[in-house]
């Protein structure tokens, strides 16, 4: 539905931990967000999105408001809990652009190890000059490389892995309620996101399969035996 501006309507899900925007705009939601923050004049050459200005982040709601009905959900006592939503989204997209930027870098600073110069003057299609050789500058600095590889080594110890990509888990439960009926709960959603779609079995590694037979265990436990009903099973 649009209002007399043409703005979309956005629903968020506050059902779990972490809120999630749902509802047939949610997808727009998500890539306006996205675009803000990759667009050549929103600033890569900070540490972490913590460190990003103020008057950045405020582009995004900027946009927003201009293209969804925010303001009941501003005007509403979870407020705080939209706001840290959109904060979340912004910042995941930005890490993740700003990963894509440092690839940019390294593979051109390969091929002209000893030209700093020829590097800086060779910027992505999608980067300000003037915001590029911050971002250079960022990426030479020795303390940022260490934390960089240490941050590398703790994702190599991650156990084992999912298939829900960059899409919410609170989305892809709302989209298999739809596909394969409402009493889909977080314990059947968990075991879609960790069986792939041809039906060949669970994700290499087998901790996903042993956790599930775990919440399963555990829900046999509890006085309320539909997982629907259930946020959280265990501890």
């Amino acid at each position: 539905m649009y209002d007399a501006q043409g703005r979309l309507d956005i629903d968020f899900d506050f059902t779990w931990n972490t809120v999630n925007p749902i509802g047939p705009n949610s997808s727009m939601f998500v890539s306006l967000i996205s675009s803000v923050v990759r667009s050549p004049k929103f600033p890569k050459h900070y540490e972490c999105w913590a460190d990003v200005p103020r008057s950045s982040k405020e582009l995004v709601w900027i946009d927003i408001r201009n293209f969804f009905k925010i303001e009941p959900w501003l005007e509403s006592d979870k407020e705080h809990l939209v706001r840290a939503a959109v904060n979340k989204i912004a910042g995941d997209r930005w890490k993740h652009i700003k990963s894509e930027q440092q690839g940019y870098f390294k593979n051109i600073r390969s091929q002209y190890p000893n030209d700093i110069d020829f590097v800086r003057s060779h910027l992505p299609p999608d980067v300000e000059a003037e915001l590029w050789n911050p971002f250079v500058d960022l990426m030479l600095n020795e303390e940022y490389q260490k934390r960089c590889e240490q941050n590398a080594k703790n994702r190599s110890k991650v156990q084992y892995h999912s298939l829900h990509g960059s899409k919410s888990i609170v989305k892809h439960l709302n989209e298999n309620k739809i596909r394969h009926g409402p009493k889909i709960g977080p314990i059947k959603n968990y075991k879609l996101l960790h069986k792939p779609k041809d039906g060949t079995g669970w994700t290499k590694d087998f901790k996903p399969k042993q956790h599930y037979t775990r919440m399963k265990e555990l829900l046999k436990e509890q006085p309320r035996r539909d997982e629907t009903e259930v946020t959280k099973v265990g501890k």
